[in-house]
Order: structure tokens, then C-alpha cells, then sequence
């Protein structure tokens, strides 16, 4: 199961509930970030679509911040439904959410209505323990639970596009397909993502000395070559990174001369081994930035 703590959203107006949901909700390794209003909560959504994986919402609470005591109304509930759902298709994401009020009428009369599960105030145990469920069935945490130490770097250091990327190649073993458009695809995705890494390698490690790469375009070569003439790449580590970005050049970026026919493209079997080339690398770059 996951071990590093996630982030939620916590729609509440009551500051003192809010508070003790925040602690309760620490230590089951629940992050919480919370909003007493319906603006907030989808300005925050919007703003970083990695980073919250679940919606607490109080059935009764403000629209707008700064609204008196006694406006709070249920009926914000189907703005934040629409919008959720609007945000979730914009970011090709299932935002999960639910309700924790503490009006028992609210439960009774919305709970065969409602898209989402209702929770009384006080069954927090209970709560905590649904958000991580519905967590740990999203694809990304299953991704996360299979590739531990290669997501634990990319969360650290990847860009969302690269993070993207990276998730659509190990989806459902998306690197193992024979299909010829995926096989391009996914040495497409196998030179960006190595790029990315030695872009990161650049930055973070070798604090972007002037005169390590001569072009853009020939960055991530200069770099892993740099790397290999001061002896601090390991030979397993550089030569994945070389086959890499020769192959995927080659065949996953252009139209390869040498490459006809179907038949004349790397194999599966070569694609496996580039792509367990990269965790390599990946291992190898978080003991170097550790």
C-alpha cells in the first residue's frame, strides 16, 4: 500500500472542526488543506492537478470567502458537483470527493441523490479510511505501488507532462506492446523522459556549468558524456542512456531510412530493455541527487 502521505481538499466553515480534521487527519498520513469556501476550493484544483487526490466537502458552507455567518447554504454543493466534474475532464482526471456534514437531515434526505458517499461528523475513522481506499484504486497510486522508487523520483523532480508521459508508458505494461504505433510511442516518451533526466542532472547536480552543453538539441549527449569523461556515470547507466537516445531518435522521433518496413523497427523485446535501461538510470540519478 501507499506509505507517503497524500494531499486533500477540505471544504469546512467551522475553523475549530477544521482544525481537529487537520490533526485526525495527519496522522493517517492525510494531508489537509482546507477552505471555508466553493471559490477557493476550485481556484485550488486548478492551480495543481497533481497534487490533491480527494475532496472533503461540508454540506453547508460559503460560495464565496469573506461571506457572513448564517449565508452558508447546501445548495453551493451543485456548483462545486459541476465544476469538479468540468475541472476533472479538463485535466483527464476522476477528482473523488464526498460529504462529511453534521446535519443528520442532510444524509436522510440527499444520500440516494447524491454522486458521491455521505458522512456523519464523527465517523472520521471511518472517512479517512474511504479516502484511502478510493485512492489506492486509482491507477496512479497503482502505478506508485509498482514502481515505488521510480515514481518517488519522478514526484520529486518531473514536471506534470513528464509525469503524464511517464504514467502512460507503464500503464497497463504500455512499454511491453507490440503494436507498432506504440512501439514508436513509447521510444518517443523513452527520449523525452531520458532528456528530462539529464536536463535534471544538469541543473541540479552539475548547477548548469556554461560549458557542459553546446546546443539544446545536443544536451542530454552532452551531458551523460561530460558525466562519463570525469568518471562519475557507472557503464551500465551511460550506455542505456546512449542506446536510448540513439534509438529513440532513430525510430521514435523520425522517419528512419533504415527502417521501411514494420519489421525493420526495434523489437519489443529491445523496447523492454531500453525502458528497464531507464529505471537504471532513474536509480542511479536519485542516488546521485540523494
Amino acid at each position: 500500500m501507499i506509505i507517503k502521505p497524500i494531499n486533500i481538499l477540505l471544504y469546512e466553515d467551522n475553523l475549530g472542526y477544521r482544525d481537529s480534521f487537520k490533526l485526525a487527519a495527519q496522522k493517517e498520513r492525510i494531508i489537509t488543506e482546507a477552505y471555508d469556501n466553493v471559490d477557493n476550493i476550485l481556484e485550488a484544483l486548478e492551480e495543481n492537478p497533481r497534487k490533491h487526490k480527494f475532496v472533503v466537502l461540508d454540506a453547508r458552507a460559503y460560495l464565496h470567502e469573506g461571506q457572513s455567518q448564517g449565508t452558508e447554504s447546501e445548495a453551493n454543493l451543485h456548483k462545486i458537483f459541476r465544476e469538479v466534474e468540468r475541472i476533472g475532464k479538463k485535466q483527464d482526471r476522476i477528482i473523488q470527493y464526498c460529504i462529511n456534514t453534521g446535519f443528520a437531515e442532510v444524509k436522510l434526505q440527499y444520500q440516494e441523490v447524491l454522486p458521491c458517499r455521505i458522512f456523519e461528523k464523527g465517523q472520521e475513522a471511518d472517512l479517512f479510511k474511504y479516502i484511502w481506499d478510493s485512492y489506492n484504486n486509482t491507477d496512479g497510486a497503482k502505478l506508485r505501488n509498482d514502481f515505488p522508487e521510480l515514481f518517488d523520483f519522478a514526484d520529486s523532480y518531473f514536471d506534470d507532462t513528464s509525469i503524464e508521459v511517464l504514467s502512460a508508458l507503464l500503464h497497463k505494461n504500455q512499454y511491453e506492446s507490440n503494436s507498432i504505433a506504440h512501439r514508436v510511442n513509447n521510444l518517443s516518451s523513452l527520449r523525452r523522459l531520458i532528456e528530462h533526466t539529464m536536463d535534471i542532472l544538469f541543473q541540479q547536480y552539475l548547477n548548469s556549468q556554461g560549458d557542459i552543453v553546446r546546443s539544446r538539441a545536443s544536451r542530454a549527449g552532452d551531458v551523460i558524456n561530460y558525466l562519463n569523461s570525469n568518471g562519475i556515470v557507472p557503464p551500465q547507466v551511460f550506455g542505456s542512456v546512449v542506446n536510448i537516445l540513439k534509438t529513440a531518435s532513430n525510430f521514435g522521433s523520425h522517419s528512419p531510412e533504415q527502417a521501411e518496413q514494420i519489421e525493420d523497427y526495434p523489437t519489443t523485446n529491445s523496447i523492454i530493455a531500453l525502458t528497464f535501461g531507464f529505471f537504471e538510470t532513474i536509480s542511479w540519478t536519485k542516488k546521485l541527487l540523494s
